[in-house]
């Protein structure tokens, strides 16, 4: 394949991934993985099975195993919620890991309007038939953000949710079928959600930040630390609409000092 792969899915169980895997004709691997990978031209799919620890190291080995720059990552999988209707399509704008309530990641939705609406997720460490009061809950999605931002921009990285389980259906009634369905049904904003994604990821690819050579001159930067300054700016670009850095402002006396105020100001998720 000439193509160097862009976009990566990380479904939790096959009956999620059958929909995406016949929308993009994505075809298996035959090469022996720990994990079933599927890849047609650009789009990677990765089979993972259930669990964090699971999803952690399939994220890993499988971006370990094709590199990308600033590739989009997408976690597609089922959730639970108490009150959402079955099959309800969401984007997660929060997610905590039940087992360390004090990580929390935000990921961040750049331009235009949502194409999903948004709901906090919790990771659960196993299944509950208790919901949080307004969260979905899966058990997977907070092992996938702490990976995946480790090889991309927070702005390209997210959870997609559809909602299989509630107050009213206990996650004992959940079947492959169904699954498959719901996912099927959500298939085009899936796609959508996609697209979007990938039309920000090529004007972050697009020439560097107007403001590039002035910061340098200003400041010394190592080649690690001009790398670290490329991302930083991107992100300011996508948060701030390309609005100029207020470089007479900054109290940085050196390099290091502005990549610490501009990382401030570019936050993606707290601690």
């Amino acid at each position: 394949m000439n193509t160097s792969p862009q976009l990566f899915f990380f479904c939790a169980l096959h009956c999620e991934a059958k929909p995406v895997i016949a929308y993009y004709r994505l075809k298996k691997s035959n090469d022996n993985h720990p994990f079933a990978i599927y890849r047609h031209d650009e789009v990677i799919l990765t089979i993972t099975g259930v669990n964090k620890n699971n999803m952690a190291a399939a994220v890993a080995y499988t971006l370990a195993l094709f590199p990308a720059s600033n590739p989009m990552l997408l976690n597609l999988g089922i959730a639970g919620h108490k009150t959402k209707a079955l099959g309800r399509l969401f984007l997660a704008d929060k997610i905590t890991d039940s087992t360390q309530p004090d990580s929390v990641f935000y990921p961040q939705w750049v331009g235009g309007l949502p194409i999903a609406d948004f709901l906090p997720l919790h990771t659960l460490a196993q299944p509950s038939s208790q919901y949080p009061d307004t969260a979905l809950c899966d058990m997977e999605a907070s092992a996938f953000y702490q990976i995946a931002v480790k090889f991309s921009s927070v702005e390209l990285i997210h959870c997609i949710k559809v909602v299989s389980d509630n107050a009213e259906h206990s996650s004992f009634e959940i079947n492959a079928q169904n699954v498959t369905g719901w996912v099927a049904d959500a298939i085009e904003y899936i796609s959508a959600i996609a697209d979007h994604l990938c039309a920000l990821r090529q004007h972050a690819l697009s020439p560097s930040h107007p403001q590039r050579a002035e910061i340098l001159a200003r400041y010394h930067f190592s080649v690690t630390s001009k790398a670290r300054l490329d991302q930083l700016l991107q992100r300011w670009q996508h948060l701030n609409k390309h609005q100029s850095i207020p470089l007479e402002q900054i109290p940085a006396k050196n390099g290091k000092q502005f990549l610490h105020w501009l990382a401030q100001q570019s936050q993606p998720f707290r601690l």
